[in-house]
């Protein structure tokens, strides 16, 4: 039998490496949820009734649709809606029940805030406890993830698996996951890391900590947690390709939260940092 020959036996191994180290990347886990809404439906004679429960400690806004031809349009006349903090409204839409045993389809979007809220641009705590110093690896306008309206102001400090994040300011959480415990290096993997949201009302703003270790949370949700209290352990989930904390103001905008600009106290300015720089949480 006739051996390989050069080129056969070069492109069967650069097959092979690539089918390895593709099998020892970890595949996409299953999509958590950082919250959940009380959404349910009822069918009387005629009309069709929704019922909606915010059980967040903040307001929200939601968006309802559905494919069926009839429901579509009424749904679009309710759209958007606000629920503040605990808050449930019933919604009643004309729709004959054709088929008791299917109920029609109706999906919801879910946006945390109400942009018709005062904003206050507020002067945060940096993330981590007092007495340490961390360098920023990721500021403004980053290159690698941070050009999109809901990442621009975003600062990524180097903080190592199993540091302490505290929290910036005093508020309330709202989201949280903490079960995710792998990391990848491309895109795909944006929307598995573990992070945590606080709602802070007095200011009209959200924070967000990511990409902390899993079960690394030391909240839970609805928890009332206080500035500079420690919140979570760092780790190294989702995309990234280093263990480092994401921190994160978000503001309402119409289309949903956007990062906005902030200061620190001891008048650090973000702004002024370049990559590298260590920031003293004095």
């Amino acid at each position: 039998m006739k051996g390989r020959s050069g080129p056969e036996i070069y492109l069967f191994l650069v097959f092979f490496t690539f089918t390895l180290l593709q099998s020892c990347q970890p595949r996409l886990p299953e999509k958590l949820n950082a919250f959940s809404i009380v959404h349910t439906s009822e069918q009387q004679e005629d009309s069709l009734y929704l019922h909606f429960r915010n059980p967040l400690a903040c307001p929200i806004q939601l968006n309802m649709t559905s494919d069926d031809t009839l429901l579509g349009p009424q749904l679009a006349h309710f759209n958007p809606f606000v629920l503040n903090a605990g808050d449930s409204v019933r919604h009643r839409v004309y729709h004959p029940e054709n088929d008791a045993a299917k109920k029609p389809s109706v999906q919801t979007s879910v946006r945390l805030g109400n942009n018709e809220g005062a904003l206050t641009k507020p002067v945060m705590a940096l993330p981590f406890p007092k007495g340490k110093s961390y360098r920023m690896i990721q500021g403004y306008n980053g290159s690698f993830s941070h050009n999109g309206d809901y990442s621009r102001y975003a600062i990524d400090f180097d903080l190592q698996e199993g540091d302490t994040i505290t929290a910036a300011y005093e508020g309330i959480v709202v989201s949280l996951i903490e079960a995710y415990q792998h990391s990848g290096t491309d895109r795909n993997w944006r929307d598995f890391a573990n992070y945590l949201t606080l709602y802070h009302p007095e200011l009209n703003v959200f924070t967000q900590y990511v990409h902390f270790q899993k079960d690394g949370s030391l909240v839970e949700m609805h928890d009332t947690v206080s500035r500079y209290q420690p919140i979570a352990l760092s780790g190294m989930t989702g995309w990234t390709t280093t263990p480092h904390l994401h921190f994160n103001v978000l503001q309402v905008g119409e289309n949903g939260l956007t990062s906005m600009k902030i200061l620190f106290e001891n008048d650090i300015n973000p702004e002024n940092l370049s990559l590298g720089d260590t920031t003293s949480h004095q």
